[in-house]
């Protein structure tokens, strides 16, 4: 399964993804074990996937921005 060094990867990934991306306009991280399968996304007691996590939440990509109604 998954390893901190490897949920923190994956984690920066999927920002740069989504800022590169601006038609993504939600984003979801589940934090629990994988249905049926070995895989632990839980990032409680990982801090370097707590940080990439917070490194994500705060950069200028990922903030709300008003749109125009149609």
């Amino acid at each position: 399964g998954p390893t901190a060094a490897s949920r923190a990867q994956f984690i920066r990934a999927v920002g740069s993804y989504v800022a590169q991306h601006p038609e993504i306009e939600a984003l979801l991280y589940w934090d629990g074990n994988g249905q049926g399968n070995a895989c632990d996304y839980v990032v409680n007691a990982d801090p370097s996937s707590i940080a990439a996590l917070a490194a994500m939440a705060m950069s200028a990509e990922m903030q709300g921005h008003p749109s125009a109604q149609g």
